[in-house]
């Protein structure tokens, strides 16, 4: 038996964001954005790199913890980190050019594929379900974001507004230039 899962909050809403093009085989996404268009959001993407590195410094860090444990969202895509509006944004990010697969349908497949699989084989052996923000969320949310963990937690400029600001650094005015190359 496999779960109904959905990363969309509101499944029409999704629905209603596919048409069918006249003389088209499969619907068409509509409103989706690129991971390059996202980039320009600056607030937006600087509290997605703050929860990517919450997913993989939950265990370790504190505040990340108390971040991530404030989430109500199944997909973790919400409040505290990401407003409704933000967190379509994100899902409809395409994060898969040659597929055409946005990080909706990412986490959609990833959950209804591997992550029943594993959670069956986990009940198990150990009876714990639940899933790890740093093995199973994180490398989703990294590959779809082309964005190095390490790079997070090694980047001084990153970590002083992050511990100076919060999630709320660059609405309230500190400029962050990104992880750089």
């Amino acid at each position: 038996m496999q779960a109904n899962i959905t990363p969309f909050p509101n499944e029409q809403a999704h629905t209603e964001s596919l048409s069918k093009e006249p003389g088209a085989e499969s619907p068409v996404v509509k409103n989706v954005l690129s991971v390059e268009e996202l980039r320009r959001d600056k607030s937006l993407w600087y509290k997605l790199h703050i929860f990517m590195y919450d997913l993989r410094n939950y265990r370790s860090n504190n505040d990340a913890r108390s971040r991530l444990d404030c989430v109500v969202n199944e997909y973790y895509v919400g409040l505290p980190y990401f407003t409704e509006d933000e967190a379509q944004k994100l899902l409809h990010t395409t994060t898969d050019i040659l597929k055409g697969e946005t990080l909706g349908d990412a986490i959609k497949t990833f959950c209804t594929a591997k992550l029943e699989h594993r959670i069956k084989n986990r009940m198990k052996e150990t009876g714990d379900y639940r899933v790890c923000a740093a093995h199973d969320l994180a490398p989703i949310f990294e590959r779809a974001f082309r964005v190095n963990t390490k790079d997070l937690s090694k980047n001084k400029g990153f970590m002083r507004l992050m511990g100076k600001g919060g999630l709320q650094a660059v609405e309230n005015g500190e400029v962050w230039k990104g992880l750089g190359k």
